[in-house]
């Protein structure tokens, strides 16, 4: 295969400048790049690759024949399953945008979850999973996610989902499995999106959808109406001429 040519696996070892920390397991088969850091507890799976700069956090998991590529930061706690992708800058397990208001100040809430990706679960570059506040961010199993994507804290995302750029879906939604979001489509928080949903590019999504709903448009509005009011709307300058011209016909009339 010409990627595999272009790119090829490095063979097994770690490079001299790399920091391990001698609690960290890794697998003799494994790459680990010039200037990766890995904590205490944390664990590199068989084959797996991690290109220069790396950080994994204490007790992280990165599974087997993983490829991150450089840049990539998993922190502390947080599960990659086998064969997971991720493309430089991809950061795992940051914060959640957790804050109340108190007494006039803004106060911040911890986030103690973590953030788990399935098997075969590639993340675009400079993409962001926040960990959760409690229990777990969750994306499943096959899902492709594109480059520039924000997934908030307690996200669940089902398996073989495709999420493309700027993509921003905030906290506690859930996705069902096979859903397709277009570029720049903006989900709020506490929503549940069935089996696959799709979503158009620039979409601004505010309620829940059924499984197989196709939403367009800002508010998000059915697809098929949606395009139906955009050829209307497009017809409004002509129809207030229209308009226009017959009131000053009956204002001529009256007079």
């Amino acid at each position: 295969m010409l990627e595999a040519r272009l790119w090829p696996k490095p063979p097994a070892g770690r490079h001299p400048s790399a920091i391990v920390s001698p609690e960290a397991k890794v697998d003799p088969t494994a790459f680990i790049g010039a200037l990766c850091v890995i904590e205490a507890g944390a664990v590199i799976g068989p084959g797996a690759v991690l290109d220069a700069h790396c950080h994994i956090g204490r007790q992280a998991v990165v599974g087997p024949d993983c490829w991150l590529k450089s840049g990539v930061k998993v922190a502390d706690f947080c599960t990659l399953g086998a064969r997971c992708r991720l493309q430089p800058g991809a950061v795992v397990g940051a914060d959640g945008f957790g804050f109340e208001p108190v007494q006039g100040d803004i106060r911040r809430i911890p986030q103690v979850g973590i953030v788990v990706l399935d098997d075969d679960v590639e993340i675009g570059a400079n993409t962001t999973l926040d960990r959760a506040r409690f229990s777990r961010t969750v994306v499943g199993r096959g899902t492709k996610i594109d480059n520039l994507v924000q997934i908030a804290h307690n996200v669940r995302i089902g398996r073989q989902c495709l999420i493309t750029a700027q993509v921003g879906i905030a906290g506690s939604t859930t996705l069902g499995d096979h859903c397709v979001l277009g570029g720049q489509a903006g989900v709020a928080g506490h929503l549940t999106l069935g089996d696959r949903v799709k979503l158009g590019a620039q979409t601004g999504l505010f309620e829940d959808v059924p499984a197989d709903g196709f939403m367009n448009g800002t508010p998000a509005t059915p697809f098929g109406l949606e395009r139906r009011l955009v050829v209307l709307s497009r017809r409004l300058p002509e129809l207030f001429k229209k308009v226009d011209s017959l009131a000053a016909s009956l204002d001529s009339a009256g007079r």
